[in-house]
């Protein structure tokens, strides 16, 4: 896919994580995987570490905090964002789809 964009630029990037965070030994037990299988999933997912969020807070509280602090640390204004871009593994709700 190629995409052109014009007259436009990324300004700022925020990235926030949940504040629990899972050890190597907790996430093996947790996905009954072998180390080294582990270790290859993490190679191939890229995915090093992996944080986990209390049962009330979602990926889209996640990105409203992310917004809020770029706006409290006035790396940004609401009048120059054209575009918010959210992108994550989890979402908030999963969709079914059922065909007839």
């Amino acid at each position: 896919m190629k995409l052109t964009i014009n007259n436009h630029s990324i300004k700022v990037i925020s990235v926030v994580l949940p504040k629990n965070f899972r050890t190597q030994q907790e996430e093996l037990s947790y996905i009954g995987l072998s180390e080294n299988k582990f270790k290859i999933l993490q190679q191939n997912s890229g995915i090093l570490n992996h944080f986990i969020s209390d049962e009330n807070t979602y990926a889209s509280d996640l990105a409203s905090k992310a917004l809020e602090e770029l706006l409290n640390q006035n790396l940004i204004k609401k009048d120059e964002i054209d575009a918010l871009i959210f992108a994550s593994f989890t979402p908030d709700f999963l969709v079914w789809c059922i065909k007839i």
